[in-house]
């Protein structure tokens, strides 16, 4: 394997000089700079505005039950979404002592996007230098990407998409650097990038086919031998197949079910078949791939350089100029290409921030098209290109504000932090939070999928049975002595029903007589209901 770095050379000795000390340097501030805006950004929204994004709070929780819930595991993190980022925020956890906010508010989830979204910056600078722009590109191109719309609210909320955008790129630097002076040690990086991408989220599988196809063609069209390209492909991929595998194997050892994580009880396919994924246009999408593609390439506008960017990198890649760096850079549309797959089959829910994506592809096909453009006028191709990121900025906060369909998932949340008026969140969690802390001798079972505010947040998490813990099941299917209520969300349809609902159905319409509603706490977003278990229970 070591031959495949010293017998092909596929750059000219012109291009082959690595990145200088002081690239680094100016990346790192950079990066500095941009996590420092997505922290402050996450600190404001999330504690001035009282605005926490449900899925990253929901993380944090996990990370919070290996510790403090009734059976302390490290099992308890849940095997639905990957686990990385709740193992990150368990090394905040128990600073809640000293700030409970990191728990309490989830700030432990803004802290770690922040963290990744400077690093994102970091790598995106690198990649820049590899193609050799100026130094004022570099960091403008840079700074222009930290101060995406779309990109600063993903690195300030706690979400996973700029962690893998991270990710990606770290993937991206290491093949690239391979591509040049063909050093094994950055193929290597790139190969443990894409690990750490699939541990933080799935789509790291399908980047990772689509890189390791570009990489092979790049190889390919420079002569390389199939058996070097065959060794090179193995030592890309071969942490990822690990990872993944292992993956498996911990959700069939400890659930059962090696697909758990595809097809369990709060999967995305459990929520797509409840009608969670309820949208008009979703529904006109599915069955009908080539609706789903134009859905697909209509998002592009989310960042609209992309657009004429990409359609330039293509014609040159079906023309004669083969260039397998920007055959690369096409890897990142394997995100929204699962998207295409996803929806034509009614299994995805369409949110703008599954095409977040277009936006890093898209300020690396710009770059990399001014790098190799043949002109005397470099200066005012760069001045033009960043002038293009800064309106593609722009078109980005216009789109996703302005458009039910750009900013589905988004619009509302964000149009509400503009104002400075997000809608109000888990304002019945935190009724029962109260309720509970005055009734600390009240022991409640709970489905943790819905009763996450509450469990982080009241006095002693241990009153509560949650659905992580070894007897839940057993209590709830006998609970006469061994707890005093259920508490049991009212959901609206469209929602997967709470483990008690599914165990006892019809509680809230009397079908179940040995309970009694004890309290009720009602809101706009979930209604909770609290239920005493009887004498004559089971």
């Amino acid at each position: 394997m070591h031959a495949i770095g010293r017998q092909f050379d596929p750059w000219p000795a012109s291009e082959r000089a690595l990145s200088p000390r002081r690239v680094h340097v100016e990346a790192a501030v950079v990066s500095i700079l941009a996590t420092a805006l997505d922290l402050a950004a996450g600190l404001y929204i999330n504690l001035a505005l009282n605005y926490t994004k449900s899925d990253a709070f929901s993380r944090v929780a996990n990370a919070f039950y290996v510790l403090y819930s009734r059976t302390p595991h490290l099992a308890a993190i849940g095997f639905v979404w990957n686990p990385l980022p709740s193992l990150l925020e368990l090394l905040l956890v128990p600073l809640k002592a000293l700030w409970p906010p990191l728990v309490t508010s989830g700030v432990a989830a803004v802290v770690w996007s922040a963290v990744f979204g400077g690093l994102a910056v970091y790598l995106l600078v690198e990649i820049l230098a590899e193609f050799h722009l100026s130094p004022a590109f570099r960091a403008s191109a840079g700074i222009l990407f930290a101060l995406n719309p779309l990109i600063i609210f993903y690195g300030a909320n706690g979400m996973t998409e700029v962690m893998l955008i991270a990710t990606m790129l770290g993937t991206l630097l290491g093949v690239l650097r391979y591509l040049g002076p063909g050093n094994l040690a950055t193929l290597t990086a790139a190969a443990l990038w894409l690990a750490v991408g699939f541990s933080i989220r799935y789509e790291a599988a399908p980047f990772g086919v689509f890189v390791g196809l570009a990489l092979a063609a790049a190889l390919r069209w420079r002569g390389v031998p199939w058996r070097r390209i065959e060794s090179a492909l193995l030592l890309l991929l071969a942490p990822l197949v690990y990872v993944s595998g292992l993956w498996l194997y911990l959700n069939w050892l400890i659930m059962k079910n090696p697909l758990f994580f595809m097809d369990g009880t709060y999967s995305n396919a459990a929520f797509s078949s409840s009608g969670s994924y309820q949208y008009a246009l979703l529904g006109q999408l599915k069955g009908h791939p080539l609706d789903a593609l134009a859905f697909v390439a209509s998002m592009t506008l989310l960042f609209w350089p992309v657009i004429p960017a990409g359609l330039i990198a293509l014609g040159r890649l079906l023309g004669r100029l083969r260039d397998g760096r920007m055959l690369l850079l096409f890897a990142m549309s394997a995100v929204p290409l699962l998207q295409f797959a996803l929806l034509e089959r009614g299994l995805s829910s369409g949110l703008a921030r599954y095409f977040i994506y277009f936006i890093p592809m898209g300020v690396l096909l710009v770059a990399l098209l001014v790098a190799d453009a043949r002109t005397c006028r470099r200066s005012v191709l760069l001045v033009l290109a960043a002038l293009a990121l800064a309106l593609g900025d722009l078109g980005t906060g216009y789109a996703v504000l302005t458009s039910p369909i750009l900013g589905h998932g988004d619009r509302s949340d964000l149009l509400g932090i503009v104002h400075g008026r997000p809608t109000p969140q888990y304002v019945a969690r935190n009724q029962v939070v109260t309720y509970l802390n005055a009734h600390p001798t009240l022991t409640v079972l709970t489905d943790s999928a819905y009763a996450y505010p509450i469990i982080v947040r009241v006095h002693n998490p241990r009153q509560l049975i949650i659905d992580s813990d070894a007897d839940f099941q057993s209590i709830l299917e006998n609970p006469r002595g061994r707890v005093d209520a259920f508490l049991v969300p009212d959901i609206a349809g469209g929602h997967i029903p709470d483990a008690v609902s599914v165990a006892w159905p019809g509680m809230s319409s009397g079908k179940v007589t040995w309970v009694r509603l004890i309290a009720s706490f009602r809101s706009a977003d979930m209604d909770e209901e609290l239920y005493r278990i009887l004498p004559n229970a089971p």
